[in-house]
């Protein structure tokens, strides 16, 4: 079928394609003047016309009853037993600027710091209890085997482990 439309004599049965936009009033192979329109054009338009009413018709459906008893999460109300925390007082966001000169610390409360980055001479204050070897520092349970090759580079590379028998195949000569 083609989707433009055609012409149809009864008569003959003979089909032509009509020029322009008018439908022919005579066959012109027996002059009969029972010509009809046919072809899929008129049915794709009609399919088109019925297949856009479905999709884009309005739908009369009620909101069924079951829909609108289940609650959602979000309006769930809040347990009625619940207690809310109470949180002390905070400090003032900055301290009072005085004129005077700083007062010492009250005695009774200890100073507290805290280190956030360890030195240089704090690694080697904690490796001290520890077996000064390559692979005591590089251990190879922690990570996988080139972490564990990269750290036994590094640390054959130091000169107090050049001349260890596990770094002997770490050399550079």
């Amino acid at each position: 079928m083609t989707k433009r439309p055609q012409n149809v004599c009864k008569n003959c049965g003979y089909t032509w394609y009509p020029r322009g936009k008018s439908v022919s009033l005579k066959c012109p192979k027996c002059g009969s003047g029972k010509v009809s329109i046919s072809g899929g054009g008129l049915l794709a338009g009609i399919i088109v016309v019925v297949g856009a009413a479905a999709l884009f018709g309005g739908h009369s459906k009620p909101p069924t009853e079951a829909s609108n008893a289940t609650p959602s999460v979000l309006e769930a109300p809040p347990p009625e037993n619940a207690s809310k925390p109470t949180l002390p007082p905070e400090p003032p966001a900055q301290p009072p600027i005085s004129t005077e000169e700083h007062a010492p610390p009250p005695q009774g409360v200890p100073q507290v710091f805290t280190r956030t980055t360890a030195t240089h001479q704090d690694k080697e204050e904690e490796k001290a209890g520890e077996p000064q070897t390559p692979s005591a520092t590089c251990r190879k349970d922690e990570g996988n085997f080139i972490s564990w090759n990269n750290c036994m580079w590094r640390e054959c590379a130091r000169s107090e482990f050049r001349d260890l028998d596990e770094c002997r195949s770490k050399r550079r000569d």
